[in-house]
């Protein structure tokens, strides 16, 4: 029921023609789009609201859609959108996505009816994100780099544009099922899907007699209902576990195909390296006997070595000695102040306390007084700052003082005029009311004129279409005229030449001297048919044709477009209507054989040779 609410009348026609045996069964029409999936009952208006396409019918493919397209039009069923899978990207739906705060995809809470039909689902949804509240969406689809298209549970939506739609009283919900029924979790069949049990589940809900034919879909039990229910669910979760690993495995070969990519650029690099280590080591070896010659001491440059050696040991020796001499005068400087200190006493000690004190106030104070003078500067700006303030504030409110007095004297004036304007307001009412009453009389007769113009209209619409039918019936009529006057001037015809060959036969037996008249007499008789086939060929100038055959009192006259041709009854007594019509059925089925058997392309080609031979 609710999916059959949620159809149109175009998408109901469809369906109906694709079901067995009728015009779209072959076309590989899956159904309405809503009506292919399901979702969670809280999240009915989200879905409702952020998918536009769920009245969209799913078609296998293009060539299906072609002829649904064929099918509207031939029935004059209007306007409808199809989804052919044949066309849809493959594998977007499966790619891994980083929501903000791990919010969930629209996408990822519904369960399609069939794995073929998830393309058409992640092109109505896309990467649509659900929120509980409008305060969540909003940091969802703006604060975070990236625009998001979020709809909350309540049928709020925020675009990828910015734009955002919502309130009213109502909502829209109802276009998409509320909970995966049997149908659907038989039409999935995963391939970690337990095919087994529902086989036999199935089986064991069947009718015992032999043979019955039953249908699996009406006749479970609700345990076997909520076991079916629990194996969804495991499917389910399992199918989701599985899209999880294979977005972790599919961000693990982009990293590592990354890191295929850096690796492969820096490859050359250290070739280019190693090659350029390889030249630098050739160098280096051609350069080691030369460097080792020039490293071999000579016996002058040893002597002088060990000299040099001799110098730094005496200098070293030197050193230690005038180091030792300094730690002793730094040991007797020390014990001197010692000594000094001492020999002042306490005296001296809190004499130097003092003037460290002191020294220290006498900064301080320095310090102190260079604050106040600051602050003093700083204040005599200030006095003069606030001494311009409030001249120009007493000024400010000389100026207000004189504006106050101006506004009370315009205040009293407006006053006054305002209950002029009161009154008139109050005549104008008055007046409006009459005015309104006035028009209401004449706003109804212009409805009941209008009401009557309309009925005219449609009247005169009426005639003109009986007139153009008539019309045609006119036009049809006098192509019938046309059409069996020219059949009866052939009839007319055959029916001379069937006389005249009567006519002979019964003259045989005559004598020789007749026999030779009667050439002269078939020539008069010949001219009389020309002059009357001369005359049956005129035509007046209304249009109008008359003939005339003066043989045996026969009379065809067609007077005019609407009249048919007239015979009398001596020439209408010598013709069976039973033998016209066997004659007519012969005719009719000798045509149908040689139109059968005839090669009328053979014909036409004939006709074309002869027509360049006689040209030629």
């Amino acid at each position: 029921m609710q999916s059959s609410t949620g159809r149109s009348r175009v998408a109901s026609a469809i369906l109906k023609a694709s079901k067995k045996g009728g015009e779209l069964a072959n076309c590989g029409v899956m159904g309405r789009l809503g009506d292919l999936a399901s979702i969670d009952e809280q999240y009915d208006v989200a879905v409702s609201t952020a998918c536009g396409m769920l009245d969209h019918i799913v078609v296998q493919t293009t060539a299906g859609t072609q002829k649904c397209l064929e099918f509207l039009r031939k029935h004059n069923l209007g306007r409808a959108s199809f989804v052919p899978l044949d066309k849809m990207k493959k594998g977007a739906h499966d790619r891994a996505v980083d929501t903000p705060e791990g919010a969930p995809r629209l996408f990822d809470l519904i369960s399609p009816g069939h794995f073929s039909i998830t393309p058409a689902l992640y092109l109505a949804v896309g990467n649509t994100l659900v929120a509980p509240d409008l305060e969540t969406a909003t940091r969802w689809a703006y604060e975070y780099g990236k625009r998001w298209r979020v709809v909350t549970l309540d049928g709020k939506l925020i675009e990828t544009s910015g734009t955002m739609s919502g309130g009213g009283k109502s909502v829209q919900k109802g276009k998409m099922k509320l909970s995966v029924s049997l149908k659907s979790l038989l039409l999935k069949v995963p391939p970690f899907c337990q095919y087994a049990n529902l086989c036999s589940l199935f089986t064991l809900t069947q009718n015992g007699k032999k043979g019955a034919k039953s249908n699996p879909m009406e006749e479970f039990s609700t345990e076997d209902c909520k076991k079916l229910e629990e194996q969804a669910n495991a499917a389910q979760n399992e199918l989701k576990s599985c899209r999880t690993q294979r977005r972790e495995l599919t961000d693990e070969i982009r990293s590592l195909n990354k890191r295929i990519k850096a690796l492969s650029v820096k490859i050359p690099q250290l070739q280019m390296e190693i090659a350029g280590f390889d030249t630098s080591r050739e160098e280096l070896t051609k350069r080691l006997p030369a460097l080792r010659e020039e490293s071999t001491l000579s016996d002058a440059d040893q002597e002088k070595k060990e000299e040099l050696v001799e110098l730094v040991e005496k200098c070293k020796s030197e050193m230690a000695s005038c180091v030792s001499s300094c730690e002793q005068l730094g040991a007797e400087v020390a014990k001197l102040q010692k000594n000094i200190i001492n020999a002042g006493g306490s005296k001296l000690k809190n004499q130097q306390k003092a003037c460290d004190k002191a020294k220290k106030n006498l900064a301080d104070a320095n310090k102190a007084l260079n604050s106040a003078k600051s602050t003093i500067t700083n204040s005599n700006k200030t006095i003069q700052k606030a001494e311009k303030a409030l001249a120009s504030a007493e000024a400010d409110l000389e100026k207000s003082k004189e504006a106050l007095e101006t506004m009370q004297t315009e205040h009293e004036e407006l006053e006054s005029g305002a209950k002029e304007l009161m009154e008139a307001y109050e005549e104008v009412k008055k007046d409006e009311a009459a005015k309104r009453k006035a028009l209401e009389s004449v706003s109804k007769e212009h409805e009941k004129l209008k009401s009557a113009q309309q009925k005219l209209k449609c009247a005169e619409v009426e005639l003109n279409a009986k007139i153009e039918n008539l019309d045609k019936a006119i036009k049809d009529s006098n192509k019938k005229v046309t059409h069996w006057g020219k059949e009866i001037r052939q009839l007319i015809k055959v029916e001379r030449q069937e006389e005249n060959e009567w006519d002979l036969s019964d003259d045989e037996d005559e004598d020789e001297d007749e026999k030779m008249e009667e050439p002269k007499e078939e020539a008069e008789e010949d001219e009389d048919d020309a002059m009357e086939e001369v005359k049956d060929e005129e035509v007046d100038e209304d249009g109008a044709e008359t003939k005339s055959v003066g043989e045996d009192e026969k009379e065809i006259q067609v007077k005019g477009p609407s009249s048919l041709p007239q015979l009398s009854d001596a020439s209408l007594e010598q013709y069976s209507t039973d033998s016209i019509r066997n004659d007519i059925s012969i005719l009719e089925k000798e045509r149908d054989t040689l139109a059968k058997n005839t090669n009328m392309g053979a014909i036409a080609e004939y006709r074309k040779k002869e027509a360049d031979y006689l040209s030629r």
